[in-house]
């Protein structure tokens, strides 16, 4: 495949909205890191509503386009054919909607985009068990195997599950783990004036968890610990941060009455709040690497998680005794108060995960990332 190198190499990303996010804030990374006078990137999004890094992106000369229409492909599939002719012609689409990448790439196909790559970040279809789904899942699967040129994954695992469901057999197939900006993470604090800032308490341990407010992040048991703690008397705070979900307003009259765990959301910059922070709390059900982990984990933050193949992928492996099955209330709050009631240890595995977070610097990701671009040159 000859693409010319007398202009950049237009690649078109295509996501379900550019909200804060593993993925969304892993291509933001990479955008504002990348030679952009060498990659042309534009996003393809599936909302019409204004999204958390739409204004970021365009400040850096990239284009937000909707293209809406999901349940009715007839209408998507005109709109994406004339988005391609209106803002192309693309080098590369480069499609991160998991089994919808098989419809995303079959008309990129029929445009002639050369280049065509499905990113497949979760480890499972947590949607399987709706009805229609394996009608849905054998399409999909099987317009990925015939149109993709390239397949990639965040993890060895997601890879591996992926593998089960689709044929990859012929096509370029890559790990490509999402990298985090580490000197963000790398600066001093004052831990009580960011606690003052966000009303959390200066006196108690705080426990974090930052993920979307989506069913499979599992907040519902973050609330369980949080009061079977503090079921005597306040011990530990427990903050929960995130931006966007369709549980947001569930969680937010759960923990309306209570003085023990509180809700952040619409932060931009949620480094200083980890760094604030003594313990990260990962409770998610399904995830294709966990990338929040290696933030946590740069921020020199001791995790507890659930013990899924992927995220144990994503902590250093001195944290896997720390990991608990999903669920598992009891071993999840005997797990984070042996972390919070010995400095030693906490202190030992601060000191360890920030060892562990070095092997996924932004850099790394992007250069992977570029040599990939470059061999479809």
């Amino acid at each position: 495949m000859m693409l010319t190198k007398q202009r950049p190499i237009h690649i078109l990303q295509v996501v379900g909205g550019m909200n804060r996010g593993g993925i969304e804030t892993w291509l933001m990374n990479v955008l504002q890191n990348i030679d952009r006078d060498r990659f042309q990137i534009d996003f393809l999004v599936h909302t019409t509503q204004p999204c958390a890094y739409d204004d970021e992106v365009r400040a850096l000369g990239s284009k937000i386009i909707p293209c809406p229409y999901l349940s009715q492909p007839w209408l998507y599939a005109r709109n994406f054919k004339r988005i391609l002719r209106e803002h192309g012609p693309y080098d590369i689409v480069h499609s991160q909607v998991y089994l919808f990448d098989g419809f995303v790439l079959r008309l990129a196909d029929q445009k002639k985009v050369p280049v065509k790559i499905s990113h497949i970040h979760p480890l499972t279809d947590i949607k399987e068990k709706q009805f229609l789904r394996p009608i849905y899942q054998w399409f999909m699967t099987r317009w990925i195997a015939e149109y993709a040129t390239h397949i990639l994954s965040p993890s060895k695992n997601s890879s591996e599950s992926f593998r089960k469901i689709c044929d990859c057999s012929g096509k370029h197939t890559e790990i490509l783990y999402n990298g985090v900006k580490l000197n963000h993470f790398a600066k001093e604090v004052d831990r009580i004036a960011i606690r003052q800032k966000f009303a959390i308490p200066i006196d108690k341990p705080v426990v974090i968890y930052v993920a979307r407010l989506t069913a499979h992040k599992n907040h519902l048991q973050m609330l369980r610990i949080a009061e079977q703690i503090n079921r005597d008397k306040l011990q530990v705070s427990f903050v929960m941060v995130g931006s966007h979900g369709e549980l947001m307003e569930t969680i937010k009259e759960k923990i309306h009455h209570r003085n023990d765990i509180s809700l952040l959301t619409g932060v931009e910059d949620i480094s200083e709040l980890l760094l604030a922070a003594d313990l990260f709390f990962f409770p998610s059900l399904e995830e294709g690497f966990g990338v929040v982990a290696i933030e946590a984990a740069a921020a020199g933050l001791p995790i507890v998680a659930t013990n899924l193949p992927t995220i144990r992928e994503a902590i250093s492996p001195s944290h896997h005794a720390f990991m608990f099955p999903p669920n598992n209330d009891e071993v999840a709050c005997a797990n984070i108060l042996k972390i919070l009631n010995n400095e030693y240890l906490r202190n030992k595995l601060s000191c360890e995960s920030k060892e562990w977070a070095v092997n996924f610097s932004i850099t790394k990701s992007i250069q992977q990332l570029i040599s990939l671009y470059s061999t479809c040159q």
